[in-house]
C-alpha cells in the first residue's frame, strides 16, 4: 500500500494506528494507539542513533509495505542534508527533485516553505506533494518552514508535526542547529 493510498483510506475513516519497526523486515517491536483517528502520529523513542530500521504501517486491516529510515547521527559525525522549496503546483519537478534527493543519501531534507500551491486546498497536499516525494518521505525526515502558499491554513498544520509553535521551531542535528521561521508576519524579537 502506498502513502497516498494510507491517506485516502485515513481521510476516509477513522481507524486504529500501529506501526511495526525493528534492525530487520521482521520487525520485532510495534507502537500502536487503539484510538480510531483520521491523521495517525506514533512517535518512536529509544531508537539507537545513526542505525537504519525497517518499518511498516498499518491501520484497520490494511497493512502498508516494508520501507526504511536512519535516525539522527552523533553530534561529531559529518551529516548530508538537501535545501529545496518552491515546490508548489509542480508535481512533476518534485517528483523528479525527490528522486534526485533521494539518490545522494540525505541524512535529513530542509524544505524552506511553498510546498503547495493552494495551502487550503485538501487535494493540492495529495496530487503536489504527497504523492509526487512519497519515496523520499518513506525514507527520510523533512523539516519544513511555512511557506505564503500553505496560507497559514489548517492542512500546513494538519499534516507537519513539528514542537509548538509549528510554524516557527528549531531543532539539533549533529553539530548543527537549525531555525524554521514563519517570515510571512512580524519576526522581529
Amino acid at each position: 500500500m502506498s502513502l497516498e493510498e494510507l491517506l485516502l483510506l485515513s481521510a476516509e475513516a477513522d481507524l486504529d494506528s500501529r506501526i511495526e519497526y525493528g534492525l530487520t523486515s521482521s520487525y520485532g517491536l510495534s507502537l500502536s494507539s487503539p484510538e480510531p483517528v483520521t491523521l495517525h502520529e506514533l512517535r518512536l523513542t529509544d531508537l539507537a542513533p545513526e542505525t537504519l530500521y525497517h518499518y511498516r504501517v498499518i491501520s484497520g486491516t490494511v497493512t502498508g509495505r516494508d520501507h526504511t529510515f536512519r535516525t539522527a547521527v552523533h553530534e561529531t559525525t559529518p551529516f548530508r542534508f538537501a535545501v529545496l522549496g518552491d515546490t508548489q503546483s509542480n508535481p512533476l519537478v518534485v517528483s523528479v527533485l525527490s528522486d534526485a534527493i533521494l539518490e545522494t543519501n540525505p541524512d535529513l531534507v530542509v524544505h524552506v516553505g511553498d510546498e503547495v500551491g493552494d495551502g487550503t486546498d485538501y487535494d493540492s497536499w495529495r496530487t503536489e506533494l504527497f504523492r509526487p516525494a512519497r519515496e523520499l518521505m518513506y525514507r527520510v525526515p523533512v523539516y519544513v518552514a511555512i511557506g505564503n502558499h500553505e496560507e497559514d491554513a489548517p492542512w500546513f498544520y494538519y499534516y507537519h508535526a513539528y514542537p509548538d509553535p509549528e510554524n516557527n521551531y528549531a531543532f539539533s542535528y549533529g553539530n548543527s542547529f537549525f531555525v524554521m521561521a514563519d517570515t510571512n508576519g512580524d519576526v522581529s524579537p
